[in-house]
């Protein structure tokens, strides 16, 4: 994942054909919302093996598996229930998010046009269109994920979501200013969301002004804690003011919260190249692509072990 954070909207609703009076939802409620997703799993097979039609304990029953990593099984479930309810936008919605997370971005994007053609309200075409931005986006295509986004903030200019997937793409588009822009006026309309923080931090890392960088991703982790992404980029802008010593601590703690993020790796093999640590350097290179940096982001690692480790 890139290093700015881009935004997906998950919908998630119990149908209207429920019966208020039926127990059981309450409970799958209850479970789902405490996080108890093995109980809610073991519930809804209970359930299905009475009613294997049911909207609900299908539904409950493939976010159940999700919750627990288990994508494929999660997978064959929605695929099961879209299959009885062709015309739910909402079963398209998820499973579209867990395609995306899986990086299937084909499929992702099917499942997030459907969504879009079923959407009956501008909220739920205003989701759809932000959906479809988030997978234009992980796949570098930035002209279509401007023009996507663009239709989604004429049906809300307020949307924080919105703005940073605007800001994202106008971003790598190379109109920096304009995605400074959308993401003032984020954080002007939320101030408390700290995504918008984070990314305008990395806009200005991209602009090369790493003191105001360094600003924000401070702002960022005094106010929220801690997150991968902040001090991993924080890091990268102390490296980049000198302070090498800071930028392993960033970058090390970075790690430790997600030791497969492949641009950490890369940043960190860049402060031991400046401190001679090649040994190190290298092994960080290497680990870059193990998590598939050069998929994600281009030959950048590969030319750096080309250069040092060979």
């Amino acid at each position: 994942m890139k290093q700015i954070l881009i935004i997906v909207v998950l919908l998630f609703s119990t149908p209207l054909i429920l019966a208020q009076d039926n127990p059981i939802i309450e409970t799958l409620d209850s479970l789902f919302d405490s996080g108890q997703f093995e109980k809610l799993q073991k519930l809804t097979e209970q359930e299905l093996q009475k009613d294997s039609t049911n909207y609900t304990f299908l539904f409950y029953s493939a976010h159940s598996f999700y919750e627990q990593g288990y994508y494929q099984e999660a997978y064959d479930q929605f695929t099961r229930t879209i299959l009885m309810y062709p015309d739910s936008g909402i079963l398209y919605n998820n499973r579209g998010r867990l395609l995306l997370e899986v990086r299937e971005f084909q499929a992702a994007y099917d499942d997030y046009n459907i969504e879009l053609k079923l959407a009956q309200d501008d909220q739920s075409r205003k989701s759809a269109l932000l959906n479809i931005s988030a997978v234009q986006l992980s796949v570098r295509d930035y002209e279509n994920a401007a023009v996507t986004l663009e239709k989604a903030y004429k049906i809300d200019s307020s949307d924080t979501g919105i703005l940073i997937n605007l800001a994202s793409a106008y971003s790598d588009l190379g109109k920096k200013r304009d995605a400074i822009k959308y993401l003032e006026r984020a954080i002007q309309l939320d101030p408390d969301f700290y995504p918008s923080i984070s990314n305008l931090g990395f806009i200005y890392l991209e602009l090369e002004e790493y003191s105001q960088a360094l600003n924000y991703f401070d702002i960022v982790l005094t106010k929220f804690g801690n997150n991968s992404f902040t001090l991993n980029n924080r890091g990268y802008a102390k490296h980049k003011l000198g302070d090498n010593t800071g930028a392993l601590q960033d970058i090390d703690q970075s790690l430790q919260i997600d030791p497969i993020n492949s641009y950490a790796y890369r940043n960190r093999a860049l402060v031991y190249l400046q401190l001679g640590k090649i040994n190190e350097a290298c092994e960080d290179l290497y680990r870059a692509n193990a998590n598939d940096f050069t998929i994600m982001y281009g030959d950048e690692v590969n030319q750096l072990i080309d250069l040092h480790c060979k």
